[in-house]
């Protein structure tokens, strides 16, 4: 069964990561392409002083510091991936970074292939399919949420309900609550014609821009369980020390939040009205 062109995203400096991909790609039996990250510490000076003024109104207006060399070199990498797979006409491609770890291996495979994406378009249309989410978390509600109910996942918390099937075991969830993460997700030309087209103003990160997917018209979805994380052992070529990650700023009321919460989960509200309101996205 053939299997849908993957992108690994890696530095030219960065021998050990490159090592890491080939070996649990290669465990894996997966046909596999690197492609050749853009190193912000390689920018000029007067290019990314130009990207960094762009995006100092966007980060004044949510709390955030202005892009870092290491956010425009991985903005500009995955706009690179965006690129190729428009120019090479690829129907669905995933997009992976360099410091992937593998959760649920057979899950992995089984949505990589181009059969099974293409029967799961026709029943539920989708433009992006996380692999790998990070979700925003309330300290005070996860302790008594772990307390309550362990079994329950962060990617079962933050799903609206119903779940979709794609086969037994693993489903696709609706986002109902603010996530970020560009570390492996799936894409199709219309979302890299749309996440192409916003990112080439250079002032979110990627993580930000592929978050805010909705607000471009975007059907986006993730895989439940998430078959892919991060390795935390290897240090970030990307984020810098001061760097936060309030792309939504949120009511600090807690029974406001609460209410919104529960509201979203049930589909009274959408993800996109919530986000829309409160990032005044352009």
């Amino acid at each position: 069964m053939p299997q849908i062109a993957l992108f690994v995203i890696n530095l030219k400096r960065c021998a050990e990561r490159r090592a890491h991909m080939e070996d649990l790609l290669g465990r894996m039996g997966l046909h596999y392409e690197f492609i050749e990250a853009v190193d912000g510490n390689t920018v000029s000076e007067s290019a990314y002083l130009e990207m960094r003024q762009s995006s100092i109104d966007w980060a004044r207006k949510y709390s955030r510091k202005p892009l870092s060399r290491g956010e425009v070199g991985c903005l500009l990498s995955h706009l690179q991936a965006y690129e190729k797979i428009l120019a090479d006409n690829i129907d669905y491609a995933c997009i992976m970074e360099d410091d992937v770890v593998i959760h649920h291996p057979d899950n992995l495979r089984w949505v990589l292939q181009a059969e099974h994406l293409s029967a799961l378009n026709e029943r539920t249309p989708f433009d992006l399919i996380y692999l790998y989410l990070g979700f925003q978390r309330f300290k005070r509600f996860n302790r008594w949420r772990q307390a309550l109910f362990p079994h329950v996942t962060d990617a079962d918390l933050f799903s609206r309900w119903p779940k979709i099937k794609a086969k037994p075991g693993l489903y696709l969830s609706k986002p109902c609550h603010n996530f970020w993460g560009a570390v492996a997700y799936l894409v199709n030309r219309d979302a890299c014609s749309a996440l192409l087209q916003q990112g080439r103003a250079v002032h979110r990160p990627v993580d930000v821009l592929t978050a805010c997917a909705t607000l471009l018209g975007l059907r986006q979805y993730y895989l439940n369980p998430l078959p892919v994380g991060v390795l935390n052992t290897m240090p970030s070529t990307i984020i810098d020390e001061g760097r936060f990650f309030e792309h939504v700023k949120f009511d600090t009321s807690y029974w406001r939040t609460a209410i919104a919460f529960a509201c979203q989960k049930a589909g009274i509200i959408s993800l996109h009205h919530m986000l829309k309101k409160l990032t005044h996205y352009d």
